[in-house]
Order: structure tokens, then sequence, then C-alpha cells
């Protein structure tokens, strides 16, 4: 099962009960888990942190977590409750495996038009070329693997051209 941790806030409320009246908040997590079929970890309390408490649990999915974060919110003994999936390690290196895919094929926002067709990122050897915001295009050069990023500072660009507005290139080749 997912393992989620969720950071919360009591309400003044809340804390002026449990001063007057202190209980058991770790049997309170531990019945709400085990109703959902989640399992219930830990709790911790954080007195210098931004959160008052943080809960560990396993549950089934997303959807059982989100859940259970809108029934202890919707309260009001709780608030600013944030609920995170946890990954293992293991877990980390296969979602950067897929980031690994997916940057092959994202472009940013507004990115697109001002690639030349012939160039795609990442796809080996190729020409490079941009085209300026003025319609001019740079010179060509070849890099095996580019990275594009606006760029509103002087840096020479591919051509060794300096001034602002254009697109400077951010070449990860490797030189022998």
């Amino acid at each position: 099962m997912p393992k989620y941790v969720s950071l919360f806030s009591w309400s003044s409320a809340s804390w002026a009960r449990m001063i007057s009246n202190p209980d058991d908040r770790i049997s309170m997590a531990r019945q709400l888990c085990e109703a959902l079929g989640a399992s219930f970890e830990s709790l911790y309390w954080l007195p210098l942190a931004p959160h008052d408490a943080l809960v560990i649990f396993d549950g089934p999915d997303a959807i059982t977590a989100a859940g259970v974060t809108a029934a202890v919110e919707s309260t009001g003994a709780v608030q600013g409750i944030q609920t995170y999936e946890l990954l293992t390690q293991e877990q980390l290196h296969q979602a950067l495996a897929v980031a690994t895919d997916a940057k092959k094929v994202y472009q940013p926002p507004g990115m697109r038009e001002l690639l030349s067709p012939s160039v795609a990122p990442g796809s080996g050897d190729h020409s490079l070329s941009c085209r300026w915001p003025n319609g001019q295009r740079s010179a060509s050069d070849h890099h095996s693997k580019v990275g594009w990023m606006p760029c509103g500072c002087p840096p020479a660009t591919a051509n060794g051209a300096r001034g602002a507005g254009h697109l400077r290139v951010r070449c990860r080749a490797q030189v022998s």
C-alpha cells in the first residue's frame, strides 16, 4: 500500500479542548485509518514547526487519502491539513526514469514556435538553430543535446552575439 503523510495544525478551539481535557489522538488516528482500510503508522508532534503534528499512514490509494483529509478538515478541528504520498528510494528512481522519458517529449509553454521544425531537443546530433524574436536566425552549431531557455540578460548566444531578448543555448554535449 502507498504510504502517506498528513501535516496539520490544530484550530485554537481544538487546543483549548486539549488543554482542558487531553485525550489520546493516536487512538483516534488509528481508528480512523482502520475504518477506511488504511493502517496507522505514527503520529508526531512538531512544536517548533509551521504545523502542529504529522500522521504517517498506509492507504489503499490516493482517493482514500484524499477522503481522510477532507473528512478531518471538514470538522474544523484542524486547519491547513496537507497530505502527501511518500516515495521510497526505489520508487524515486522509478519516477526519475519516467522523468527521463518525459523530458524527451516535453516542451515549456511558448517554446514550440521558437524552435525550427528540424530541431528536436534530445534527438541526437543535429544542427542547432533558433528563431530570434525579430525573425532572424542564429548561426548553426552542432550539439548532441540542447536545452532552451528564455534569456533576459546579455550573455553570448550560439553565434557569439550579445543582446537581450534572445534564446540562450545550454549545451550538455560532452566534448572529447
